[in-house]
């Protein structure tokens, strides 16, 4: 990748000073992305390389996918739910409830007894566990509203 500024408007000796001060970090990058491990908050740059977390992924994955799999139940909050949900409904669409597709996905973020109660209903109406599986998604663990709903 090559970067230009030829029609930026600013001093070329002002770009190559940010560019300096940026240096260090730009090492830091560098070496994220050839480290194992996901123990910095950069360390996403090395999802698109990581093969051997595709692997196990797809072998959960495989494990989960059952023939009379209905629902999927994704319990988080913030961009654990968030970003699970947006990346969903721009596969399947936003009115994937309403198409003949199985599995579908269901999001519990905050606390609410009217959704608790709705998917609560549904899930205890499947004839066997084996109709759902229920995925709980946490950065701490200890989320007070991801630990309600998972509790429910």
């Amino acid at each position: 990748m090559k970067f230009s500024a030829t029609h930026a408007m600013i001093a070329p000796e002002t770009i190559l000073s940010h560019a300096k001060n940026l240096e260090p970090y730009r090492e830091q990058l560098a070496a994220v992305a050839t480290t194992n491990g996901y123990t910095t908050p950069e360390s996403s740059i090395r999802l698109a390389f990581d093969d051997e977390l595709l692997t196990d992924v797809q072998a959960l994955a495989n494990q989960l996918r059952r023939p009379t799999l209905q629902y999927i139940v994704v319990i988080g909050i913030g961009g654990s739910n968030l970003g699970t949900q947006a990346i969903y409904e721009a596969i399947a669409g936003s009115m994937n409830l309403l198409v003949d597709r199985l599995p579908k996905l269901l999001f519990l973020d905050t606390v609410s007894d009217e959704r608790m109660t709705a998917i609560s209903r549904e899930l205890t109406q499947m004839p066997s566990t084996d109709d759902f599986c229920v995925i709980t998604i946490s950065k701490s663990g200890g989320t007070t509203e991801t630990i309600a709903n998972l509790e429910a």
